[in-house]
């Protein structure tokens, strides 16, 4: 919360403007503060129907795309094709030394192999590049994973590249999209215990709740202590000042304990980081409260 209090009057002023107007309205004048297109999905868990803004558009989710291979190899678990505690073969040429890393940073040199749990783990808390490309080898490749996802019944994605081709090639990243109904039919599904055991949705739930890398998106304007499970992903920035991608997917639980699904994307924009964190996390503000009091009304 302390991190907005040094934000520009523009943004209080627009904080004003936006009341008194409808959720969706209110979303849509706060939007063009990113300067690039801002993609939203959001609905009540077991709500009829979901609203957003550009929910169809195909927009990149760089690590979001950590919580899709999350799902694949928790899925190996349930089908006792893998466990947990099962030893994943690490080569030196995992050790990628340009990719973002803390597991590797963590060892002088590449162990011989790393439990499955510790490279899940990394990739959804720490959004391990390094983890999440052993992974992308284990599963034998990106489309393996897209297939999956597919197969649950979600079309509107594409999973087609790994980090480290990603961060070789600019244009890469946007071979792996995402439109924000697509993400929140995944969310709710999960959300559900229709993809995985309650052992294996609570563990990967676990892990989301600790993420704490990215906590000025979903989470940076709501009440103090708000569960949040959540997945971010964000992009580098072009010479010309792109941010390919700001995002943020997940679970909210409100005081009722009831579950509000959210993604949001912002793609191609010119803002500030703070300004496109910002934006995310006013989203999720008026969400949260719109829904907030519309559950407390007799």
């Amino acid at each position: 919360m302390t991190f907005y209090r040094s934000l520009t009057a523009a943004l209080l002023f627009l904080c004003l403007t936006t009341h008194g107007q409808s959720l969706p309205d209110s979303i849509r004048s706060i939007a063009p503060m990113a300067q690039g297109t801002v993609g939203v999905a959001y609905k009540m868990a077991g709500a009829p129907s979901y609203e957003g803004l550009n929910t169809n558009a195909h927009l990149p989710m760089q690590s979001v795309y950590k919580f899709h291979l999350a799902l694949y190899f928790l899925d190996q678990v349930d089908k006792k094709h893998l466990t947990l505690d099962q030893p994943i073969p690490i080569s030196k040429d995992d050790w990628e030394p340009k990719e973002f890393s803390p597991l590797r940073d963590q060892y002088k040199t590449p162990p011989a192999s790393l439990r499955l749990r510790d490279l899940l783990a990394a990739i959804i808390i720490n959004s391990d590049n390094v983890a999440c490309d052993i992974l992308f080898r284990k599963a034998g490749g990106p489309a393996q994973v897209d297939s999956y996802i597919k197969g649950l019944g979600i079309p509107d994605i594409s999973i087609a590249a790994t980090e480290a081709q990603m961060h070789h090639s600019w244009p890469v990243q946007y071979t792996n999209w995402t439109t924000p109904a697509a993400m929140l039919a995944l969310l709710e599904k999960f959300d559900a215990g229709l993809l995985l055991t309650p052992a294996s949705t609570q563990q990967l739930l676990q892990w989301m709740t600790a993420s704490t890398r990215i906590s000025r998106r979903l989470k940076g304007l709501l009440p103090t202590g708000t569960p949040v499970a959540h997945k971010p992903g964000t992009s580098d920035v072009s010479p010309e000042g792109i941010a390919a991608a700001t995002n943020d997917v997940g679970i909210i639980t409100l005081p009722n304990k009831k579950h509000l699904l959210i993604a949001v994307f912002v793609t191609d924009a010119k803002a500030t980081e703070t300004t496109r964190e910002w934006v995310i996390a006013r989203i999720a503000q008026l969400v949260f409260q719109a829904n907030t009091t519309s559950a407390e009304t007799p």
